[in-house]
């Protein structure tokens, strides 16, 4: 939370049966959405959306056009954050241009929100919200790849609260087949995640992409493997990870929960603490204490 209460974001959020330009056809889910949108508002207001990028699988219009549609006296229009690109997306759905963050990659928004009313009363909550480069691509057709930014965000609630990092999607390195670790690791590997410690780290959660990782041939440079998001866990110096992406839609062969144990094998090959960087059932809490820090530039 801020000083002036907790700030509540959603990032890629996906409650659609499928994640397909249509509801009848394509990927479906293998596990049941764990809310729908007005059980989730009946829990609060949402503040923000981030969106890391433009595929159905992480931008899903069924999902978002439901959160515009509830905006009323109680649950108030949430801002969205979005990559260079997007902005117009969003205003089609009905989004005011002035509930809408674009940001390039290491751009940077403060966002202001107004405390709930509270006696004495409570100061505004803020939140930095910094676009995190990603090594991946967008598109929702046959003619508009790469005509968007893809990317994650790291999102700093100030003054003594949690320091969150959302990797998005992103591969780690490119691998050219089945190779051995020792090979693998001799290949060169995306800087971004190490920058990003460096300068926005340390962080109190991450979430980090584990899944969608076969052929590794052709998967490897826009998916990581779970002992890629183990290295990726310690670049960016976070003191506890989530593993996501993973467990909803089968969209490549390996089995849809093996992500999971491969993640717990690699962690503790790796020398992780046993609740270090973890994964959780769909739709499970999981709490990270917000670290006493200091706070970089």
């Amino acid at each position: 939370p801020s000083a002036g209460g907790p700030i509540r974001v959603l990032v890629d959020p996906v409650f659609a049966q499928r994640c397909s330009p249509v509801q009848f056809m394509g990927p479906a889910r293998y596990t049941r959405a764990p809310a729908t949108v007005a059980q989730l508002l009946a829990g609060g207001p949402i503040d923000v959306v981030a969106i890391s990028h433009s595929h159905y699988d992480h931008l899903c219009v069924p999902t978002l056009s439901a959160l515009i549609a509830a905006a009323d006296a109680q649950h108030p229009l949430p801002h969205f954050a979005v990559p260079l690109g997007l902005a117009s997306f969003m205003r089609s759905l009905g989004v005011p241009a002035d509930h809408i963050t674009e940001l390039d990659w290491w751009g940077r928004a403060r966002l202001t929100f107004a405390a709930p009313a509270a006696q004495p009363p409570a100061p505004a909550r803020e939140l930095l919200m910094t676009c995190t480069p990603a090594q991946h691509f967008s598109g929702r057709g046959l003619f508009d790849r790469d005509t968007t930014l893809w990317a994650g965000w790291a999102m700093d609630s100030l003054e003594g609260g949690a320091n969150v990092y959302f990797a998005g999607d992103s591969g780690f390195r490119a691998v050219p087949g089945d190779i051995s670790r020792e090979e693998e690791e001799k290949l060169p590997h995306c800087p971004a995640f190490s920058e990003i410690g460096d300068v926005l780290g340390p962080f109190d959660l991450a979430m980090i992409p584990i899944g969608a990782y076969l052929p590794r041939s052709c998967m490897s440079v826009i998916h990581m493997a779970p002992h890629e998001a183990v290295a990726v866990h310690k670049m960016v110096q976070s003191r506890k990870s989530l593993g996501i992406h993973w467990g909803v839609f089968r969209l490549t062969p390996e089995d849809v929960l093996e992500p999971r144990v491969l993640l717990e094998r690699e962690a503790k090959a790796q020398g992780l603490q046993p609740d270090e960087f973890v994964t959780t059932a769909i739709g499970a809490t999981l709490y990270a204490d917000a670290a006493t820090r200091q706070r970089k530039a």
